[in-house]
C-alpha cells in the first residue's frame, strides 16, 4: 500500500540503515498469513523472494525492507533479496501461486524522490506521493511531490544597484504553477498578492 525507494532517514532498519521499504496493508475481511507469498523486481522471476509465516490480520498493515539482505525469519524484521531503483523499476506482491499478481507497478513505478513514499489511497486505490509518509499506519491523502526551484534570470550575489529580476517555474511544473515570493524572507502564505 506505500513504499519508499529512497529512504534518506524516515525509517531506519534494525541495522540503523535508511533501506527502502515496502508496506503490506491486508484490505481483505479475513486473516492472511503471507506464508508463501512473494514479492518481486524481476516480471521474469516471480517468485524473486518469498514471505515467511505473518499474519495480517483484516485492515493491519506491516512494513519490510528491500534492502538487498535477504532476511526471512518468521517474527525477525523482514528484509528482501532485492532493492529498489529511485529512478523507477517494476515491482509486484505475487500470489502464492507465483504467478497470480495481486498488486503491482508494471512496467515501472515512477521516479521518486528522497524521504518522499508513493502507494495507494483507499478501496479506490488511487496513487499518489506521500510528502508525510506514514509507514506500518493508514495512509492520509497523496500530498504531491514537492516542487522544484524557479529558475533565476540572475545568479546569486551581491548587487549593488537596482535590477530587474525574473523568474521562470521549472520546466517539470505544472501549467498552472504559481510562483509566490516575499521581499522581507518570510515564507509565503498565498495572501500576499503576486
Amino acid at each position: 500500500s506505500e513504499f519508499m525507494a529512497d529512504n534518506g532517514a524516515t525509517l531506519l532498519d534494525g541495522d540503523g540503515a535508511g533501506s527502502d521499504w515496502i508496506e503490506i496493508h491486508n484490505a481483505s475481511l479475513a486473516a492472511v498469513d503471507m506464508a508463501g507469498w512473494y514479492l518481486t523486481d524481476d516480471p521474469a522471476i516471480l517468485t524473486k523472494w518469498e514471505f515467511p509465516s505473518q499474519v495480517l490480520q483484516p485492515d493491519e498493515s506491516f512494513v519490510l525492507f528491500a534492502s538487498g539482505k535477504d532476511r526471512a525469519s518468521a517474527g525477525g524484521e523482514l528484509h528482501t533479496n532485492f532493492e529498489l531503483q529511485d529512478a523507477g523499476e517494476y515491482l509486484a506482491l505475487v500470489d502464492p501461486d507465483g504467478v497470480k499478481r495481486v498488486s503491482e507497478f508494471s512496467p515501472t513505478f515512477p521516479a521518486q524522490k528522497k524521504d518522499v513514499s508513493y502507494g495507494t489511497l483507499g478501496q479506490a486505490q488511487t496513487l499518489g506521493y506521500f510528502t508525510y509518509p506514514t509507514p506500518g499506519a493508514r495512509n492520509a491523502a497523496p500530498q504531491g511531490l514537492p516542487a522544484e526551484p524557479p529558475s533565476f534570470s540572475l545568479e546569486s550575489g551581491l548587487i549593488t544597484a537596482p535590477v530587474i529580476l525574473d523568474l521562470s517555474p521549472p520546466p517539470s511544473s505544472s501549467p498552472t504553477a504559481e510562483i509566490r515570493y516575499t521581499l522581507d524572507g518570510s515564507i509565503p502564505d498565498g495572501t500576499t498578492p503576486l
